[in-house]
């Protein structure tokens, strides 16, 4: 109990740690949710749906803008401290979620170990720190996957469905991708080996339930914004993708009854080699315009996948775990593929969602393989967690250096848009921007400011340029001469309102 207190702590520090240093949300995607807060809190006027007092896109998935003004209702606490609070507790929900179907694997110690590794990796608690739809989501997508294989309960999976629905479309696909690929699984399990021990009238029962509220959704809640994201032609597509995943665990069961060392050093010499490419294709890839190489620092990121291959040598998932695991890994190993490689700009702009929750498949699968290598992968991912979160807090970091933000940046953008109806500002401005009106008159810093019109100039904008949509723009030198040259009309030492001269 004391090793999986730890593992609790560790999952609740890392998830808090943004928000506790900057006292301000952490992620950018925290702001058009509170400021929806703002509205379903104190605006009676204003009905969820109706896009003319929000944006248009988060209350069309309300539940975290439902869920944070009602504890601001509740608490009387207003949903700036309410929103930089929930998201960090939802992640770390989500991490007793996994516990609790981890333990339902193997042994307690090898639940908790994966917990560690859980409660540490880079890629999950950089996520699971910000208020984002996701993030809500998260903790019901793994509860959602523990009372469909271990609960009788129709009335917990409606409630959970529907709350899932209403949170979040990509999670809401990676549970039905789950759930088919256990389906399609089990019934491969019966053919190859003759017996299974998945219930699966209740998970075709799950499954039913989430696929009927999702059309409901598709059709009548957000039709134009679903489509923009996922057509039936893609469906098509995909199913090419998940019949290849589905293939690598059907190939290893019917191979042989119990699969040999032989088998498993063949499938270890797969996930080396997939492994391998992706890490290689992120390292050298070209990146988007503007946007500095990602180079080996990627690798802090990887941590929890380095050992991956060694442990494809001694996995012991026997009927239930393998085809539980295998539908997981099969399932969103299917998106992930779709994402990469299919050239879908809405897919691929997913895929470290994807990523994200295959990650979880893969912590399941290392509660039954090595305890010796599942000890060192935990001590690698341990040892990595506190420097990716030292360098998001200095800045440093090449992916999450946009994500905290500071008090002097929120004034700074109340201040511009109270001395203007418009302003400039890159991203990160116009998500804080969000706080104040559902869409924001913020347009993209130009090289050159010529109108009389202020520019938001933030810490990151004289380091690493403008943030805009994920490109990095201007040189910082001279945003810093603009910065000097041109009338300051705020400025806190970090962040500036500027003003042509």
């Amino acid at each position: 109990m004391k090793l999986l207190l730890l593992a609790l702590i560790l999952a609740l520090t890392f998830r808090l740690v943004f928000t506790l240093y900057t006292g301000e949300p952490y992620y950018v995607d925290s702001w058009p949710l509170i400021g929806g807060a703002y509205t379903y809190a104190y605006n009676s006027s204003a009905r969820i749906l109706d896009d003319r007092f929000y944006d248009g896109y988060n209350n069309r998935w309300p539940s975290a803008i439902i869920i944070t003004g009602l504890l601001s209702i509740i608490t009387d606490i207003d949903p700036v401290t309410i929103g930089r609070l929930l998201g960090p507790s939802m992640g770390f929900i989500a991490i007793i979620a996994f516990y609790a179907l981890a333990s339902r694997f193997s042994s307690k110690l090898d639940a908790i170990l994966a917990t560690i590794i859980a409660s540490t990796a880079g890629t999950l608690f950089v996520f699971e720190s910000g208020l984002t739809k996701e993030v809500i989501a998260r903790p019901l997508v793994i509860l959602y996957i523990v009372v469909t294989l271990y609960f009788k309960s129709l009335l917990s999976l409606l409630i959970l469905a529907l709350g899932l629905v209403l949170t979040h479309h990509v999670s809401t696909l990676v549970v039905l991708a789950i759930l088919s690929s256990i389906i399609v699984l089990n019934m491969i399990y019966i053919l190859s080996k003759s017996y299974t021990l998945i219930p699966l009238k209740r998970v075709i029962i799950s499954l039913a339930i989430l696929v009927v509220l999702a059309v409901i959704h598709y059709y009548i809640v957000a039709p134009s914004h679903w489509r923009l994201f996922i057509e039936l032609s893609d469906i098509t597509r995909g199913s090419f993708y998940a019949i290849t995943s589905l293939s690598i665990p059907a190939f290893m069961w019917f191979i042989a009854r119990k699969p040999s060392l032989r088998h498993r050093l063949v499938f270890a010499l797969v996930i080396a080699s997939t492994f391998t490419i992706m890490l290689l294709l992120t390292i050298l890839a070209p990146p988007p315009p503007q946007t500095p190489p990602l180079g080996l620092y990627v690798i802090l990121y990887a941590t929890p996948l380095i050992l991956s291959p060694l442990f494809a040598t001694t996995i012991k998932a026997m009927r239930s775990q393998a085809v539980i695991i295998g539908g997981w890994l099969a399932g969103t190993g299917s998106l992930m593929a779709y994402s990469a490689f299919s050239g879908d700009p809405a897919a691929s702009a997913a895929i470290h969602r994807y990523i994200n929750y295959t990650l979880y498949g893969v912590l399941l699968a290392y509660t039954v393989c090595s305890k010796r290598i599942l000890i060192v992968q935990v001590i690698l991912v341990v040892l990595a967690a506190p420097i990716i979160a030292y360098n998001i807090v200095e800045g440093t970091d090449p992916y999450f250096h946009f994500t905290l933000h500071y008090t002097d940046e929120i004034l700074a953008v109340k201040l511009a848009l109270k001395y203007g109806e418009e302003a400039y500002g890159d991203s990160k401005v116009w998500y804080i921007a969000t706080l104040l009106e559902p869409k924001p008159r913020i347009e993209p810093p130009p090289l050159e400011l010529k109108a009389k019109k202020p520019l938001i100039i933030n810490r990151e904008n004289i380091v690493k340029g403008y943030w805009v949509s994920g490109v990095l723009y201007g040189d910082p030198g001279e945003i810093e001469k603009l910065k000097i040259r041109e009338n300051n009309i705020y400025n806190s030492g970090k962040t500036s309102i500027i003003l042509k001269a």
